[in-house]
């Protein structure tokens, strides 16, 4: 303590350990003198674990990659467990028992936790973000919050959130081991104990995860109707496509605003039976419309006859949600677009662009940005549709539909370029997001290339 309240110049001390270290740095801290380097920056990346697992000879789908990388978010370790555990089946190959030995590492440190710890972690393990108060209803323990402390202090896969708000998470695999020893009726009550805190807390995504998994599905259709139409503008359909498929359909067709939600998410997704959901919103006459013609005019490849139909609808847009209204912008866009009509598509996409600025980029804008560039491409101008592809790339907001849609077209502006190997990487990237989606024209720009 002494040496860091008054260190010599030339001090550089290194603190290597699992657990928080015990000296105080609070001032060195306040001073910039310090540097964290956490488990999230020793992790592995999603590309890191594929390359490893690869070195190491084991083989997995898309799927098995993102499942494996979800339970281990990074930790080198689980990594190393995953691929001996690849090796021994290598026989068989058997490429979806990957986390054998990893479950095996795991038990034996739960096995080795005193009784207290092991009944407090149990019940809170049902949640993956905890603070203080969520982990006292949880657990019943009044002194939750010291607990929380000396785990994390212990680094047992117990860390404080990065945000610094003061709420603790626990690593998913550490998680998975513990509700393991949970019987499935408690479980399912402590589900929901976690379902009705995170959505008084405003965290409703978390909320319908805890309501689904506690067996509430009127609580979890009830939170959903909130956030539904908000996830699907920014291009979340993955997230929401799961959800509506764990939730009964007499659940969505009483729900308000879960109706429209899942029609939209039907044409979205291309679904089969995508008319039967359109159907069920027929009570919004005018959102049915505009969905309907959304798709015919991507599930029946029309998109070239949708402009008078857009300017219809349009034309009395005060029954319309704000994301129909966007929606049939970037459709007369794309429209225009296939037709030749180029001053058609400025003038459609140009309130999107107007709205847009400044904000994450949304999946209606990502659908007018590609027809703007596709026209600008048209006309020869391949250097301008590219610019305009990457700029609005620089907004994207994570890994969703809206992104996949601008990595297929700037993958094919790669490629007529003559950069197979960025043109590839981003096919590669979109692909998985794109093939069951209705936009079959980033689809068949994906895969030429």
């Amino acid at each position: 303590g002494r040496l860091l309240r008054h260190p010599p110049a030339q001090l550089r001390l290194v603190l290597a350990s699992r657990a928080i270290p015990a000296v105080a740095i609070e001032a060195a801290e306040r001073r910039g003198m310090a540097l964290h380097i956490g488990r999230a920056d020793l992790a592995l990346t999603g590309e890191m674990l594929r390359a490893f697992l690869q070195g190491a000879g084991v083989r997995l789908d898309a799927q098995g990659h993102v499942s494996l990388s979800a339970l281990l978010e990074g930790w080198p370790t689980g990594a190393r467990l995953a691929a001996q555990q690849g090796e021994a089946l290598s026989r068989d190959r058997d490429w979806n028992g990957l986390t054998g030995r990893i479950e095996a590492h795991l038990a034996t440190l739960v096995s080795e936790l005193s009784e207290t710890k092991l009944r407090f972690l149990g019940r809170v393990a049902v949640a993956p973000k905890l603070d203080t108060d969520l982990a006292r209803l949880l657990s019943g323990d009044a002194d939750a919050a010291g607990l929380l402390r000396d785990l994390a202090a212990e680094g047992l896969f117990v860390e404080p959130v990065a945000d610094g708000g003061g709420g603790y998470q626990l690593h998913p695999a550490f998680r998975a081991a513990l509700l393991r020893g949970v019987d499935r009726d408690s479980r399912a009550q402590l589900h929901r104990v976690a379902a009705r805190h995170y959505a008084a807390q405003g965290m409703k995504g978390e909320a319908v995860d805890q309501a689904l998994a506690g067996g509430d599905p009127a609580l979890a259709a009830g939170l959903l109707a909130h956030i539904a139409m908000p996830m699907l503008a920014r291009g979340e359909i993955g997230r929401v496509a799961d959800w509506m498929g764990r939730l009964a359909p007499e659940d969505i067709a009483e729900t308000a605003g879960l109706r429209v939600a899942d029609a939209w998410l039907s044409v979205l997704t291309a679904r089969p039976y995508a008319d039967v959901a359109i159907l069920a919103a027929d009570g919004e006459e005018a959102e049915a419309a505009a969905i309907t013609l959304f798709h015919r005019a991507y599930a029946g490849d029309r998109i070239d006859e949708v402009a008078e139909t857009c300017d219809r609808l349009l034309a009395a847009p005060d029954d319309l949600s704000d994301f129909a209204v966007a929606m049939l912008r970037a459709m007369r866009a794309h429209g225009a677009s296939r037709r030749g009509l180029f001053g058609l598509v400025h003038d459609s996409v140009r309130p999107l662009m107007l709205r847009g600025a400044g904000q994450p980029l949304d999946l209606p804008l990502a659908m007018a940005v590609c027809a703007r560039a596709a026209a600008s491409r048209a006309l020869g101008q391949l250097g301008e549709a590219e610019r305009l592809l990457r700029d609005a790339q620089r907004a994207a907001a994570g890994t969703n539909l809206a992104a996949a849609l601008l990595d297929a077209a700037l993958a094919r502006c790669c490629y007529e370029r003559d950069d197979p190997l960025a043109a590839a990487a981003l096919a590669n990237a979109a692909l998985p997001l794109l093939e069951n989606s209705a936009f079959q024209d980033a689809v068949t720009h994906a895969f030429l290339v």
